[in-house]
């Protein structure tokens, strides 16, 4: 019987859970246990998409529950996070699958700077610390950028 982690999913204090389906998941600082139901609802209010954010102890990148590379992540290795930022602290990169979740944004540039591109085009999803913007005043100034050829620049 695996125990699974699901960091900060305690939907009282916060804290870390760990359990599965068959004993319920335990929280040691409130000294509570929930069901899955009950920790899907908490986690459902912090930003997360299908519930939440999963990654494997065995890789550095977190992915949404539908992307084909998380349902291939065993029981015993998978890690949940309700929110973005908690995998992010958590020392894991975006998979490909998040490249644009929750933006609104339709351009997109690495923060070190270089060229910008459209959400669609498939540079874009190289970037690995990504900086989504609808115009340049969003840039920070010290983020110099120049258009990709997937940017169609207007001629006067």
């Amino acid at each position: 019987m695996s125990v699974e982690l699901i960091a900060k999913g305690c939907p009282i204090c916060g804290g870390d859970v760990r359990g599965n389906d068959d004993i319920k998941f335990f929280c040691k600082g409130c000294n509570v246990t929930f069901s899955r139901r009950q920790l899907a609802k908490h986690v459902k209010t912090h930003e997360a998409v299908e519930g939440s954010f999963l990654a494997s102890r065995g890789s550095n990148k977190v992915h949404v529950p539908s992307c084909p590379y998380a349902k291939r992540i065993g029981k015993e290795n998978k890690l949940v996070f309700a929110t973005r930022d908690e995998a992010r602290t958590g020392g894991f990169v975006f998979c490909s699958c998040m490249l644009s979740l929750g933006s609104k944004k339709q351009f997109v540039a690495s923060a070190q700077g270089g060229k910008y591109h459209r959400l669609s085009c498939p540079f874009a999803k190289k970037i690995s610390e990504r900086l989504y913007f609808d115009s340049f005043k969003e840039l920070p100034k010290e983020v110099e950028v120049e258009p990709c050829s997937c940017i169609k620049t207007k001629k006067s």
